[in-house]
């Protein structure tokens, strides 16, 4: 899941089902998930925003060895 903050809003994005939403538990009510780790990135003083170009989000799961 990636997380981000757009004026003052959280917006959470599941690249699994390439679904995009402000309410974490639209993404996580579903599903029986166990958040294990996290990353941050933190960026500052963006001074032009750029269009999403490509939304598909082409990567692989990997679970067990095996791929989904």
């Amino acid at each position: 899941m990636v997380v981000y903050k757009y004026d003052n809003i959280l917006h959470y994005f599941d690249p699994q089902s390439n679904r995009l939403t402000t309410d974490a538990s639209d993404i996580l009510g579903n599903k029986d998930l166990i958040i294990i780790d996290y990353g941050l990135f933190n960026t500052n003083n963006v001074e032009k925003t750029m269009d999403l170009v490509d939304n598909t989000c082409k990567l692989d799961y990997i679970n067990g060895g095996k791929n989904k």
